[in-house]
């Protein structure tokens, strides 16, 4: 815009506004660009996640295509994949193939984690999720009484079969010998008397006479 000073000469003044969005510019002329192109990371994968034997300690292998990541983050939530989550991130040191693993110890004990691992660099990002179940000690523990509980009934049982056994074995081998009734027993026993005797009277009335 024009605006006129004092002597009668006319100054040019350069108002900044803002343009429009729908405000089409056209530039003419020769223009120079340089891109650089960047290979970012295309997408991440998990190859193993295996409970490790270092406690509630698991590990985590990942695997991703493209660029190589600088960052590796990890969200773990509560048992039962419950919130609040924990982050946890760790540089990545540089390797010519795109496979890292990740070791991290669950501060919540036994139970399902849900868990979230990003991979990162400057220009890029790529993220994939999985569950991790986490066996805990309690349940062999648990467990013990009633293994113990199975072993001494099962024992009962054989030392009952072989006691059982045994008295069978001795009763086998020494069975008494039938008993006789008691009447018989007194019949067997008078012919002694009856030995003891002579046959016939013992004062005859016709001895010596014949008949």
């Amino acid at each position: 815009s024009l605006s006129p000073l004092p002597d009668d000469t006319a100054t040019l003044v350069l108002e900044k506004r803002q343009a429009p969005l729908d405000c089409v510019l056209y530039r003419y002329g020769s223009f120079s660009l340089t891109l650089d192109i960047v290979q970012g990371i295309e997408s991440a994968e998990i190859l193993q996640a295996v409970s490790s034997s270092e406690g509630d300690a698991f590990e985590l292998t990942v695997s991703c295509q493209g660029g190589l990541p600088k960052e590796a983050c990890m969200d773990i939530s509560s048992p039962g994949c419950q919130l609040p989550a924990q982050r946890l991130c760790q540089p990545v040191p540089p390797s010519p193939a795109c496979q890292l693993v990740l070791h991290q110890v669950l501060k919540g004990g036994s139970g399902t984690y849900c868990l979230n691992v990003s991979l990162a660099d400057a220009n890029s990002l790529a993220m994939v999720s999985t569950q991790l179940v986490m066996p805990g000690q309690e349940a062999g523990l648990r467990q013990a009484p009633l293994f113990v509980g199975i072993l001494l009934v099962l024992t009962a049982l054989l030392l009952a079969s072989l006691i059982y056994r045994r008295r069978l074995m001795k009763q086998g081998s020494a069975v008494p010998l039938p008993q006789l009734p008691h009447s018989r027993t007194q019949w067997l026993r008078l012919p002694w008397v009856f030995r003891s005797c002579p046959i016939g009277e013992s004062k005859p009335l016709l001895s010596g006479q014949q008949v």
